[in-house]
Order: C-alpha cells, then structure tokens, then sequence
C-alpha cells in the first residue's frame, strides 16, 4: 500500500553556507558543498528525495566511488496527548484499536507512532561523462533499531526547559527509551506494523545527471542542474515493504552558488515527484 497522502516530497528549498576550500574549489564559485543529507523521517526513507549538492561536476572521464552514513532519531506519538499509548501498550503490543479516538471511532487520516533510529548508509558511484556533465548510480542499505540517542536528547530537551511529557517533547517520556517501533495507521487500518530491527537492507537504486550550465563569474553565480530517477523494485515482502516503495520516483533540483571571499553561499530549489 502507497502513503502518498502522508508523503508529498515536492518541494526542497535549501540555503547553505560552506566554507571555500580552494584545493578543491572548480572556480570561484564553487567548493566543497553544503552536506549531502537527504530528509530523514523513517517513513520517507523507501522514496526518493532530492539532496543539497556542489554546484560543480567531476572532469570528463574521472570516477569517483564513495561511502557514506546518515544516522537520525525519530519519535512520533500521535496518541501522545491522551496517553493512549504508553509504555504498557508498547509492551503489550500495540493494535489499530489503540489509534481509535476516546469514543473508538477510527476516524480519517493517518495516525502516528514511530520510536525508531534510523541508519541509512549510501554506495555512489560518480562518473564524468564531460566536463560539465555527471552520471550518479546510488544504493542505498537500511538499518532501523532502537538506538543509542534517546537519553542524549531527553537531557537536552531537560536542559533547555522542554518536557519530556509534553507535545514540545514529543511525549517522549510516555514510552521505553532505546526501543523499535513502527507502526503507520490509516484510516482505522495498518499500513505499517512492525517492532522487527533490521539490518542493512538493500533499497531500491537510483541513477542521477548532473549538469553544470555555467561556472558563473564575479557577478553571476554558478548554475547547475540535478535529475534524478529512482527505480522501482516490486519484490516487497517482509522486511523490504519498509526500504523500499515499489514505485518509480523523479525529481529535479536547480543549484546556484556565489562566492564571496572565503565564504560560498549555496541556493538550491528542487522537486520530487512520488510515483
């Protein structure tokens, strides 16, 4: 079953400052680049979504192939406010009657509860097909489990006035720390239900061009264009229903950057479409 209603990745607006290092700078208008982290809510990770990114693009015929990791806490309880689920309903095991309302109504809509780390590591190969343009093949490998980070970021919330048993807090205090829970209803009905931690599983690849349309000079800045197409993969049985859609997504995202002195100042503005 597709979520579209909950995810309408389409649009990204990204201001970015990165400092100039000039070992790596193309030209005066381009270094190292803002980091490239895509959104990492847990139920967006099986889609596509469009990353900040240099403006430049590798020289023809160079390669490059890289790792990378991205590590976030999620915590949602929809529930949150009437204490409908706590931690002896996680304990239990949590059912659809447990998103019902007060008057076990199921009600519309989407309800919400997410106690998850998430870990998404990233295989890229990047490729100069010219100088101005660049072939990216990505795969990406998921882990959700229960963490490390809740304490850190409970004592953090403490420590600027933020309860824990709050909305401001997440209603965080209500649940077990460190645990896995994922569970998506909609409309009275699961759309996700699952307290299994998996590892590494393989999503779906995605494939990207990259096309610098101007280094820009001392008044324009750089422009650089991003497509992006990830494939569809139809095998989701098990685990593989949460990493991966079983959709082809798309998107294109414009990349300007201007320096100024020691300082380079990145705009990106981008669309993603959810198929």
């Amino acid at each position: 079953m597709k979520i579209k209603g909950l995810l309408k990745l389409l649009s990204a607006f990204i201001i970015s400052i990165a400092w100039n290092n000039s070992a790596q700078a193309g030209s005066i208008n381009s270094g190292l680049g803002p980091l490239e982290i895509r959104p990492q809510f847990i139920v967006s990770q099986p889609f596509l979504a469009m990353t900040p990114e240099n403006s430049s693009t590798l020289k023809g015929g160079e390669s490059k192939l890289s790792v990378g990791i991205e590590i976030a806490n999620t915590f949602v309880n929809t529930q949150g406010p009437t204490e409908q689920i706590t931690k002896k309903e996680v304990a239990r095991g949590l059912t659809k009657e447990d998103f019902y309302d007060k008057n076990g109504d199921a009600g519309k809509g989407y309800s919400l509860y997410l106690d998850a780390e998430t870990k998404r590591k990233n295989l890229k190969y990047n490729y100069g097909i010219s100088d101005s343009l660049e072939f990216k093949l990505e795969i990406p490998f998921l882990s959700f489990d229960g963490g490390f980070m809740d304490s850190s970021i409970e004592s953090v919330h403490s420590l600027i006035g933020i309860s824990n048993f709050k909305q401001g807090g997440a209603y965080r205090a209500l649940s077990e720390r460190n645990k896995y829970d994922y569970y998506v209803v909609k409309d009275g009905e699961f759309v996700y239900a699952s307290n299994q931690i998996i590892y590494n599983v393989r999503g779906e690849p995605s494939m990207g061009l990259k096309w610098n349309l101007s280094e820009g000079g001392n008044v324009m800045p750089a422009v650089t264009l991003k497509l992006s197409y990830k494939f569809a993969n139809s095998d989701r049985s098990g685990e593989q229903k949460l990493v991966r859609s079983g959709g082809v997504d798309w998107g294109h995202y414009l990349i300007l950057s201007k320096g100024f002195d020691k300082w380079i100042v990145y705009f990106g503005d981008g669309k993603t479409r959810i198929g």
